[in-house]
């Protein structure tokens, strides 16, 4: 509080406005003075204390603190303010630099996509020439080539039509010829004189017989009597080597004298399988044929046969004598069978 005593010189403008606590301390002044005696010396009565009003200059002073204050309070504002447009302006920053980056992906793919409708537009133009240039061949070939085809189709329909009927006759003739030349083939063979048929027979025929009978055996077979003889080249077992001569219409040999074994070890030149075995009984030994055993020479050795380690089928020897082997034992072999009868006619064979 701002005091001034009593004697000061006043102002112009009257004191009104006076503090709860001078006029407290105006009473007890008041009071002090009435109580005291006339004996107590008199005591200087303090200075009257008064409250001074607001001068303007004090006014002015109170203005600058709240003018000074509101600056303060404005500049602190204005400091958040900044501090949160700032964080707005980098949060903005950043989603633009994103935005960027992704419109530049975009005006890429945008790019890549305006190549790629160039392209498709370049194809569907081509395709539409294409399609033009279809239909234009489609139009040439409506109204000219269709009907010359047309033309040509009716023109080979009646040229399959003649050439049917020319089939037709041409297979009723080859019927009729196919029946003479069937009944020709089964009566006749008919060959020129210098032919190796020909010359086979004339060794094999009999002059003396006038039916001019001839023994005739297939190419690769030598004929002896009225049989062939075929020695194989395949080296097999006994029961492979007997398949393969019955699928030839033949079996393997069968020896029925002292000419014939010799003739067929002449024919041989190794150890070769003929039709002899006891595959079925022990030593009881049949020709594959069914030729009585005891009707034909045997050319064993004394030391044989021998029966060593199960031997059931028998060999031929280029010496001419026979020896029971294993049959599984692989050997050549020796087919015969039943020669062709050939009679020579004037100047055809005929059957």
């Amino acid at each position: 509080m701002e005091w001034r005593e009593k004697s000061e010189p006043r102002t112009g403008k009257l004191d009104t406005d006076i503090t709860y606590a001078e006029l407290n301390f105006l009473r007890a002044s008041r009071l002090n003075v009435g109580s005291m005696s006339t004996d107590t010396p008199a005591v200087p009565a303090k200075p009257t204390m008064i409250c001074r009003t607001f001068t303007p200059s004090g006014f002015r002073t109170h203005l600058k603190r709240w003018l000074l204050l509101g600056f303060l309070l404005i500049v602190l504002l204005l400091l958040a303010l900044s501090a949160t447009l700032l964080c707005l302006y980098l949060q903005v920053s950043a989603r633009l630099a994103q935005d960027s980056v992704e419109l530049d992906k975009l005006r890429a793919n945008g790019t890549r996509c305006l190549k790629e409708l160039e392209f498709e537009r370049a194809e569907l133009d081509e395709a539409e020439r294409n399609r033009s240039s279809l239909e234009q061949e489609c139009r040439e070939l409506q109204e000219q080539t269709l009907p010359a085809m047309l033309a040509s189709h009716k023109q080979f329909q009646m040229e399959v039509e003649v050439e049917r009927e020319q089939k037709k006759r041409l297979l009723q003739h080859y019927v009729m010829v196919n029946e003479e030349c069937k009944d020709m083939r089964e009566n006749n063979l008919f060959l020129s004189k210098n032919s190796s048929l020909y010359r086979s027979c004339n060794k094999t025929v009999d002059p003396e017989d006038p039916s001019g009978k001839c023994i005739f055996c297939p190419e690769g077979w030598v004929v002896f009597g009225p049989r062939c003889y075929l020695y194989s080249p395949l080296e097999q077992n006994w029961e492979s080597s007997e398949r393969s001569c019955r699928e030839l219409d033949g079996h393997l040999a069968i020896i029925r004298s002292h000419d014939h074994v010799k003739f067929l070890a002449d024919l041989i030149s190794s150890t070769t399988w003929v039709g002899l075995s006891d595959k079925d009984i022990e030593n009881d030994w049949r020709w594959v044929d069914g030729t009585p055993y005891s009707s034909t020479p045997k050319f064993w050795p004394r030391s044989q046969p021998d029966n060593v380690g199960n031997e059931d089928c028998v060999t031929l020897s280029a010496d001419m004598s026979w020896n029971d082997d294993k049959c599984w034992w692989l050997y050549r072999s020796v087919c015969e069978k039943l020669a062709s009868v050939l009679y020579i006619k004037s100047g055809h064979i005929n059957s």
